[in-house]
């Protein structure tokens, strides 16, 4: 039989074959040739189920196939594959499921008999110990004022400001997930994983993209059975509130000084700074800035503001002895506590 070749498209085909009864010593007819879909799932479950298996190894001895065999669990959506123009007859095969640390996860063997085109439907069993999995729920700790009014306990998605939550296992994403799945009665399930030890890290961010929140910590699994864990996350930012007055000398309105934008920027404690070119741009007119998505740590603050009125001149904060703020998990600035930058015309 010529090798095989991968279909350009993958097809849903419904397997048709004859049920031959021989009879008056005649020779049965021979077989038709046909294409062989493959099609897998894994105990039961599909593709976005098992997002630890990295691809499907199919081998059918005798035959070779392109790629050595190797293809993706889902390719253009399909969970399976198309093989062309096998001759007629029995062909036995193994398909094997492998994970990004390249170990065969799940696995089935069998037979097909070609007479026509057919479709081979193989659900793969779990290989080694019985895997198991964890039911992740998680909580955001309390609010207090002044960020809220008053003391929020135990805190909603909502009351916590998140939108999603990332959960990784074992350093590999899992999924984005709404906020709120992690927070009903089952919560969000992970993938199946050996017993054993694992760890997660699961990170919250706002409707924007902003991070707020994380936890990372271990995830101890018995073999073939289910949990349900809880995570606090932990603060993960703090904020601060950045004033500016412009000074020519003397003390200068922001009309005075020609001036509409000041650039704002944080040098961290490895010397990078957070913006790119001057900063990040203010109105100068509505200090104080806030920034409340500052990782924890200690920065130097630098202040521009170029004039417009023809001169070429900028205002410039103390390049020599800038403001140092350090930031805290969980610690915001309210406005009227911003240290107020002093910006010399230069």
């Amino acid at each position: 039989m010529n090798a095989k070749i991968l279909g350009a498209f993958l097809l849903a085909l419904t397997g048709s074959g004859c049920i031959i009864v021989g009879g008056g010593g005649n020779p049965p007819p021979p077989l038709h040739p046909g294409d062989v879909t493959f099609t897998w799932t894994f105990a039961g479950q599909n593709c976005p189920d098992v997002p630890y298996v990295k691809n499907i190894h199919l081998q059918i001895p005798g035959e070779t196939l392109q790629n050595d065999g190797y293809f993706p669990c889902l390719a253009d959506n399909y969970p399976g594959i198309n093989l062309l123009d096998f001759a007629g007859g029995s062909y036995s095969f193994t398909i094997d499921a492998i994970d990004y640390s390249n170990n065969v996860v799940f696995s089935s063997s069998g037979r097909f008999t070609v007479d026509g085109d057919l479709t081979v439907n193989v659900d793969l069993a779990p290989v080694g110990d019985p895997l198991s999995y964890a039911y992740v729920r998680w909580f955001f700790p309390p609010l207090n004022p002044p960020l809220v009014s008053s003391t929020i306990a135990n805190p909603s998605c909502a009351d916590a400001w998140v939108a999603t939550v990332d959960m990784y296992v074992d350093d590999q994403l899992v999924d984005h997930f709404p906020c709120a799945q992690g927070q009903t009665a089952d919560g969000v399930p992970t993938p199946y994983l050996t017993g054993g030890n694992h760890t997660i890290m699961l990170v919250a961010y706002d409707a924007t993209g902003n991070e707020l929140y994380r936890k990372a910590a271990n995830l101890p699994l018995l073999s073939g059975k289910a949990i349900g864990v809880d995570y606090t996350l932990d603060w993960s930012v703090g904020g601060v509130a950045i004033g500016w007055q412009l000074s020519d000398g003397i003390q200068q309105s922001c009309a005075q000084a020609h001036v509409t934008t000041v650039y704002v920027n944080f040098r961290d404690s490895a010397g990078n700074l957070l913006y790119p070119g001057a900063g990040d741009p203010q109105n100068c007119n509505a200090p104080p800035a806030l920034y409340n998505y500052l990782y924890p740590d200690t920065y130097e603050v630098y202040l521009q503001a170029p004039t417009n009125d023809g001169s070429g001149d900028v205002y410039l904060s103390s390049a020599s002895s800038p403001l140092v703020v350090t930031i805290f998990p969980g610690q915001f600035m309210m406005p009227n506590n911003a240290p107020t930058v002093v910006l010399t015309r230069q």
